[in-house]
């Protein structure tokens, strides 16, 4: 990731690249996964079942081209 988001890649562009990401992964559920991406800044609410998943579907973001920053608002889902 880069610190300056630069404006190659839309916002738009960015998001469609993570919700694709995440529906190929077989550990995550996004059912209850919001993702939000402005200025190649992305925030990441809802729940997920596990610290793993929180963690994997951060990973994912950090890991999509064009994006400077990922707050990670997911909270686990209590059983």
């Amino acid at each position: 990731m880069t610190d300056e988001y630069d404006g190659a890649r839309t916002d738009k562009d960015i998001l469609q690249d993570i919700e694709r990401e995440l529906l190929v992964d077989e550990v995550v559920s996004t059912d209850n996964v919001q993702v939000q991406v402005e200025n190649g800044k992305v925030i990441l609410t809802g729940e997920v079942g596990s610290l793993e998943v929180k963690q994997k579907v951060g990973d994912i973001a950090e890991n999509v081209n064009g994006v400077v920053l990922v707050n990670n608002d997911l909270r686990i889902e209590r059983i």
